[in-house]
C-alpha cells in the first residue's frame, strides 16, 4: 500500500509569526494570556494539593491533616512557580520595551 503525495503547500514549513511590536493591543492581549495561564496553574497546584491530601486521608483514615498537608504543599509550590514566572515575564517584558 503505497501512501499518497503530499500536497506542495504542506511541504513547506510555516512561516513564524512576528512578535507583536510592544504597546500595541497584539502584545497587551499576550500578556494578559500569559498572566491568565499562570493564576491558573497556581489554581490547579492547590486543587491538586488538597485532592492529593483527602486521597491520603481516605486511603489512611488519618482525618483532615492529609488535605491540610496536601493545600499547604501545593500553596507553597503553586506560590514559587506564580512569583517565578511573574518575575519571568516582568523581565521579558522590560527587555522587549528595551527594542
Amino acid at each position: 500500500m503505497a501512501f499518497p503525495d503530499i500536497p506542495p503547500e504542506l511541504r513547506e514549513q510555516p512561516k513564524p509569526k512576528e512578535r507583536p511590536k510592544a504597546g500595541s493591543r497584539e502584545a497587551a492581549m499576550a500578556q494578559l494570556m500569559k498572566m491568565g495561564a499562570i493564576g491558573t496553574t497556581f489554581v490547579f497546584a492547590v486543587v491538586a494539593g488538597v485532592a492529593v491530601g483527602w486521597g491520603v486521608d481516605w486511603w489512611f483514615k488519618t482525618g483532615p491533616w492529609g488535605v491540610v498537608v496536601g493545600m499547604v504543599l501545593g500553596l507553597l509550590g503553586g506560590g514559587y512557580r506564580l512569583v517565578r514566572e511573574t518575575l519571568a515575564a516582568g523581565r521579558a517584558v522590560r527587555d522587549e520595551e528595551r527594542k
